[in-house]
């Protein structure tokens, strides 16, 4: 039976607090440390698990949009595995592609085109005769935490909490490998890339995006692999663009030209979508981006969960191991974790496993005292280059991109 896109819904929960599988899932890489027990936990949600979904897919994601598909992955789910299973893994589509809501392998022939000097297209089997190499690195939406610039005012799109985001391991082809029998063309200063699908506003180009060529080309990957499976049509298979340190929107799915060029695409996902303002905006400002009053949404900014204690769960007073993780975008290395439980008026360091590569994310840990009452954790994180995150985030912008702002959250201590 061929998949509809109410079929891919239904794997999806319409909320997402469920804090066990319905479905074993095989661990990938180690394990999380098993969370410390709780009086009381936030309840799954009463309703039932669906009967109908995506085989090897979690039922218990949050579904936000329908179409395009747009889930996220409860915390709850996300902290059992430090490399996350596919099956967790959240999905963000901008396009529709036929056949494309299945977490199976993409079957089928497809075509390359990559344009250098010159040009050349490729079956996706041909691939194979290049080295397979492999990237453990963070993949977020631009969106992720979008609702946390709720607090100062309302923002646009879906309003993803804190689940947009993974820690996987991508297979593939070295870009640059693929690329240098073609030659760059003087004066190439972007990579763009087309990826399939159907957009679900009229009279929409096709998704396009361009990334500084300079930046990339030496990570850049041809993935056709997801945690060393072949990659499916769901996360953008049988071909993807996987771009290391940069947003998942950059990563473009179903891959179909890659180009070398003087300019940046001026396509609609690069021009009017996923742009932030240079000069910054008071929250509610209204705000349409152009090449000269914005910038794409490009690398992520450094970023910390909590996420042993969840929001709203009650404690014992006394010693309570905290733990999350934490990342940046490969380019400056990770310095610290740490967390206040006074408002930011004292900081306490965590400390920090070691990194799998540059892009992982690395768990850290950290042991408070915690007297009777409602508290609120903050947590930040800093890297080598200087960078903190700041109380809230990069920006109040009217689209919700690129949250990195400290994290707060508040529990019961009894």
């Amino acid at each position: 039976m061929p998949w509809t896109l109410d079929m891919c819904a239904n794997a999806c929960r319409l909320s997402g607090s469920a804090a066990t599988l319905t479905t074993p899932v095989a661990p990938l890489g180690d394990a999380m440390p098993t969370p410390q027990e709780t009086l009381e936990a936030p309840a799954p949600e009463a309703t039932a698990a669906p009967t109908t979904g995506i085989a090897g897919k979690t039922p218990w994601l949050t579904l936000h949009v329908r179409a395009p598909l747009q889930c996220e992955t409860p915390l709850s789910l996300l902290r059992q595995h430090r490399v996350t299973p596919t099956a967790l893994l959240y999905v963000r589509n901008n396009q529709d592609l036929a056949g494309s809501f299945s977490a199976a392998a993409a079957a089928g022939p497809w075509r390359l085109e990559l344009r250098g000097t010159r040009s050349v297209t490729l079956e996706v089997t041909e691939l194979k005769r290049y080295p397979l190499v492999e990237t453990e690195m963070v993949l977020q939406c631009a969106g992720n935490s979008r609702a946390q610039y709720g607090r100062a005012s309302p923002v646009s799109g879906a309003q993803w909490q804190d689940g947009a985001v993974a820690n996987v391991v991508f297979g593939g082809v070295r870009l640059a490998d693929v690329l240098s029998p073609l030659g760059i063309p003087k004066g190439a200063r972007y990579l763009t890339a087309r990826g399939a699908g159907e957009a679900h506003e009229p009279d929409l180009p096709p998704f396009e995006r361009s990334v500084p060529l300079a930046d990339v080309l030496d990570t850049a990957l041809l993935a056709t692999t997801l945690n060393g499976e072949p990659l499916s049509a769901l996360h953008g298979g049988p071909v993807r663009l996987v771009v290391p340190g940069y947003f998942g929107v950059n990563n473009v799915k179903w891959l179909t030209h890659i180009s070398l060029d003087a300019e940046t695409t001026d396509g609609f996902y690069q021009t009017a979508r996923y742009r932030l303002p240079l000069t910054p905006l008071a929250p509610g400002e209204a705000f349409e981006p152009t090449s000269e009053n914005s910038r794409p949404s490009w690398r992520m900014g450094v970023k910390s969960l909590l996420w042993e204690p969840l929001v709203g769960e009650t404690l014992r007073a006394g010693p309570v191991t905290l733990r999350g993780v934490a990342w940046t975008d490969g380019r400056s290395a990770l310095e610290f974790v740490e967390v206040s439980h006074d408002g930011g008026s004292s900081w306490q360091r965590a400390e920090l496993e070691g990194a799998a590569s540059p892009y992982a994310w690395r768990p850290w840990s950290l042991t408070l005292t915690l007297e009777a009452g409602e508290r609120e954790l903050w947590v930040r994180a800093g890297d080598s280059a200087g960078n903190v995150q700041p109380l809230e985030g990069a920006g109040w912008n009217p689209a919700g991109y690129e949250f990195n702002g400290v994290q707060r959250v508040r529990l019961s201590v009894r």
